[in-house]
């Protein structure tokens, strides 16, 4: 059994869902999303700059996010909110 990591990034509270990573000691995946809108001034201007990665669509992350998973069998993903 494999343990993920899970951390993600949101445009402000409540916001859409900005970047997604899952790791553990071994692997890491690591995408940033398009969003629909501008960002909120405060992700803007703290969150996006160490963000180092150009946005990719949902659909594409899809894709990506699919295949490193396929990876393991049935991981445990925790996530702390």
């Amino acid at each position: 059994m494999t343990d993920l990591y899970l951390d993600t990034e949101f445009n402000g509270f409540g916001g859409e869902l900005i970047s997604i990573a899952l790791v553990n000691g071994e692997s890491a995946f690591y995408e940033v999303l398009e969003i629909d809108g501008q960002y909120e001034p405060w992700v803007a201007e703290n969150v996006i700059p160490i963000l180092e990665k150009e946005p990719i669509s949902k659909e594409v992350l899809r894709y990506w996010l699919f295949k490193f998973l396929g990876e393991f069998d049935n991981p445990t993903i925790y996530a702390d909110s």
